[in-house]
């Protein structure tokens, strides 16, 4: 993969080859790009928990939101990415 370089010293930019183990991780990251988006949309343990309790307690309605924005971030961030 050939990045773009910013000498700061000499003030001259090049191109530049990264080496195979940062192309690796910058395949990995990729592929694993929806489970960071996924993580960052789902609600929050603390939320989950809250509305379980509600929901035992007679109260559904936050149970209902919940279920529902966890449907929706797997629509918005397909397992795999895709």
């Amino acid at each position: 993969m050939e990045i773009r370089v910013f000498d700061v010293a000499s003030g001259e930019a090049r191109q530049e080859t990264l080496p195979a183990s940062a192309e690796a991780h910058e395949t990995s990251l990729a592929a694993t790009a929806y489970q960071r988006q996924r993580a960052a949309a789902y609600p929050s343990v603390r939320e989950v928990v809250e509305a379980l309790a509600e929901k035992e307690e007679g109260r559904p309605e936050k149970w209902a939101a919940i279920s529902a924005t966890r449907q929706e971030v797997r629509a918005a961030f397909p397992k795999g990415g895709g």
